[in-house]
């Protein structure tokens, strides 16, 4: 880790968590430590155009922004170093940490020769489709026998494993497809906050070598990347509107915990949410229907400081 950014205990711990899901979701026996290097900015560690990079022997350079995307091509690595771009980064890309609602023309993306053709978020939504309608099973066999280099040949490889012509597989992607594909580990490892008298009761020390307070917060488009943060799990049992108070420079985002991997497009608009409650300090007030919601409380990054909220219903 440089000077220029900072990842407190909680997130080593939590990353830590992160890479052994990844392994057991791809079958995967990690035989070695990954090496992580966290940066502000990996100019000089990475390709000039990259954001971050895993090197071929597994060394992951990275920004905190990146690591999900990183490490997830580090465990993919165990199979093999790369594959054709399009799966490589679909891959990584299908475990990071935000929804994916990018269902594209797979062929457009799906021959790249290099990764900065990949549309990645569309790549994304076609591998974990791939995974979870055909199984991993033949995507691992895909991701060993395409070729590196992309080109006609992946298309060969596509037709061979699965059986069908590519422009089939294609089609049955586009028509069974779902709109969004809920995150992975979207609510995992968190406690429930239980109310008491009617009100949750949120008060905690915020300390960055801590491991209860993780940070940067990476967890939305959005990156906060000066923000420290701990999470919980509330319960709604009763829809309505609910009231969420809390101190000077806390900030709150509030997203249902969700049992499905994939949501059409109308099931999205019913049950996904995930949004910010407005940064002004103070009282705000937002509806909840029935469901378990994860609460992240953010501040800025600083010396340890007290956090407080309170959430309660309405009258």
């Amino acid at each position: 880790m440089d000077d220029s950014t900072f990842l407190c205990a909680g997130s080593v711990i939590d990353q830590e968590r992160f890479v052994h899901y990844v392994a057991e979701e791809l079958d995967v026996e990690l035989g070695r430590r990954i090496p992580v290097y966290v940066f502000g900015n990996v100019e000089g560690y990475c390709p000039e155009t990259a954001a971050a990079c895993v090197t071929r022997d597994g060394v992951v350079f990275t920004s905190p922004r990146a690591a999900a995307h990183e490490l997830a091509h580090a465990v993919s690595c165990e199979w093999r170093s790369g594959s054709a771009p399009a799966f490589s980064e679909g891959l990584a890309v299908s475990f990071e940490l935000e929804p994916s609602e990018s269902l594209r023309d797979p062929r457009e993306f799906v021959t790249a020769g290099v990764a900065a053709d990949v549309d990645y978020p569309g790549a994304g939504h076609f591998v974990r489709w791939l995974i979870e309608f055909h199984g991993l099973a033949a995507f691992r066999e895909l991701f060993l026998t395409s070729p590196r280099g992309g080109g006609g040949g992946v298309l060969d490889v596509l037709e061979a494993v699965y059986g069908q012509d590519a422009e089939s597989l294609f089609a049955e992607y586009e028509a069974s497809a779902p709109h969004l594909w809920v995150p992975h580990r979207q609510c995992a490892d968190l406690e429930l906050l239980e109310p008491s008298a009617g009100t949750w009761q949120f008060d905690a020390t915020f300390d960055c070598e801590d491991p209860s307070t993780l940070g940067p917060w990476v967890r939305d488009f959005f990156s906060y990347a000066d923000s420290m943060y701990q999470s919980f799990l509330i319960e709604i049992d009763t829809p309505g509107t609910y009231t969420f108070e809390r101190g000077m420079d806390t900030e709150l985002w509030v997203e249902r915990c969700l049992d499905e991997t994939g949501l059409s497009e109308a099931e999205a608009d019913s049950l996904w949410r995930k949004e910010p409650v407005s940064p002004i300090p103070g009282v705000m007030d937002i509806d909840l229907d029935p469901g378990t919601y994860r609460v992240d409380v953010l501040r800025k990054y600083g010396p340890p400081h007290q956090v407080t909220l309170q959430i309660r219903q309405k009258p």
